[in-house]
């Protein structure tokens, strides 16, 4: 699994989080949660996330992002 440190922006407050990568659309620009990772950055057209890093391979465990692990919970309960 890909793995992409994200910072995110809520209320004022910056957090950082490990989101997975959809690989499997979208040529995985985008994360679980839905955040598109190429050129994104805060400053910019009021986005509240930017990537932090490169991606790196990962395993569900690393994921720490609580949208992206709603995800993944989702898809699992598919099973």
């Amino acid at each position: 699994m890909i793995i992409q440190r994200m910072k995110f922006r809520k209320d004022g407050i910056i957090r950082k989080y490990n989101c997975g990568v959809n690989e499997i659309q979208h040529g995985g620009e985008f994360t679980f949660c839905g955040c598109a990772i190429p050129d994104a950055k805060m400053d910019q057209f009021h986005i509240d996330f930017e990537p932090t890093g490169k991606e790196y391979t990962g395993t569900i465990r690393n994921v720490t992002c609580p949208d992206c692990k709603t995800f993944i919970k989702y898809v699992k309960g598919l099973e």
